[in-house]
């Protein structure tokens, strides 16, 4: 067993003033008595749910049809939207209109480069250094916490906000930006987090080492510690009582959520690795900057299918009945459960994670930077 990191129950204050890119902060803070259920059917963070899951009920088994097309011009980050609402964080903080209207932009000061997340009538961004949060309608301030060098997506909870920033796992309130407890250890410099009501899952690594962690989500003591074979390649994910990441050491891991016990591993890219995505006991694996895709078994990690997509960096997005992968050279290629190819768009190169509404697909183009919306 590792030593057990540092934990600090903190009671941190949000910087709410003197931040002169941002603008004058909102005297409104978010409604205590929030619910989310209206936020479920729309896709609110990275890889669609705080599981990082990949997962969706939508129907992708018929191609998209170009909608509209918007120069971003940048392509580190990510979407998240609502049922109205489209938010954007590539470089900047912006939100546009389901029809491709802007609505608004915040400069946030340092370039946002991870995917935004939306909760509790709420827009959180990722910065280089701080967690912001905005009003939807408007884009004003809420509240911003300057935590350091961000490194990883922001994992919307219950009225809550995690996110791994400097060698440390923050958990905060959505209410004030407040922090509620932080989990530090030296290894934390890359990759990030995942989570279930309970547990907040950690991985990590410096160099060719990782590890990773489980941490409760409501006191941030520590459940238990797994050395990795290498050091992370994605953000983690969990399904099934399994906790899921991808190592330098080329190999895909699967750990038992509850222990960390070893479970099972499987060759995997041991470069530019995308997050996996999971859906009907079955994990899809994005080619990194490989030429094959791979379908595995939840259980044991056997391979299903391959298929030759060519580089791919964008995680893919599973349905119950397709598999959607967004690849670098080959536009978007949709697959069956059993890796027969159902439809492919060419002529984009999909540099963004993808982000996937009942009537919509968003993702930024890597060749010209463009924000790419199509409809079902």
């Amino acid at each position: 067993m590792r030593r057990l990191p540092r934990r600090t129950i903190l009671a941190s204050v949000p910087l709410l003033a003197g931040c002169t890119t941002l603008g004058q902060p909102s005297t409104e803070t978010r409604p205590r008595d929030c619910t989310q259920s209206t936020e479920a059917t729309t896709w609110t963070s990275f890889q669609s749910d705080p599981q990082n899951s990949g997962s969706t009920t939508h129907q992708l088994a018929t191609p998209p049809e170009p909608n509209w097309a918007l120069d971003v011009g940048d392509r580190d980050g990510g979407i998240v939207t609502t049922t109205d609402t489209v938010y954007l964080g590539a470089g900047t903080a912006a939100s546009y209109t389901q029809a491709g209207r802007k609505n608004w932009t915040v400069n946030t000061g340092t370039p946002v480069e991870h995917t935004p997340a939306f909760s509790c009538q709420t827009a959180l961004y990722p910065t280089l250094d701080a967690v912001i949060a905005v009003k939807p309608d408007t884009g004003t301030q809420r509240w911003t916490n300057q935590l350091g060098a961000i490194h990883s997506p922001i994992l919307p909870g219950n009225q809550t906000y995690t996110v791994c920033a400097s060698k440390t796992v923050y958990h905060g309130s959505l209410h004030d930006g407040s922090i509620n407890w932080s989990f530090s250890e030296s290894d934390l410099t890359q990759r990030g987090i995942c989570r279930t009501d309970k547990t907040i899952y950690a991985v990590a690594g410096d160099n060719e080492t990782g590890t990773a962690y489980a941490i409760n989500s409501t006191t941030g003591e520590t459940q238990w510690t797994t050395d990795l074979n290498g050091k992370p390649l994605c953000q983690p994910v969990t399904a099934n009582n399994k906790l899921i990441t991808i190592t330098s050491a080329g190999t895909i891991i699967a750990l038992n959520a509850n222990t960390g016990t070893k479970l099972w591993s499987q060759p995997a890219p041991n470069t530019r690795a995308p997050t996996p995505a999971i859906a009907n006991d079955t994990i899809y694996v994005a080619s990194g900057n490989t030429d094959h895709f791979v379908a595995r078994t939840l259980e044991d990690g056997t391979k299903r299918w391959t298929a030759e997509t060519g580089p791919t960096l964008a995680p893919p997005v599973a349905s119950p009945n397709t598999v959607l992968v967004g690849t670098m050279n080959r536009g978007l290629i949709a697959y069956s459960p059993t890796g027969d190819e159902r439809w492919q768009r060419l002529g984009n190169g999909v540099g963004s994670p993808l982000c996937v509404t009942p009537d919509s697909l968003l993702f930024i183009d890597a060749r010209n930077t463009t924000l790419q919306s199509y409809t079902w």
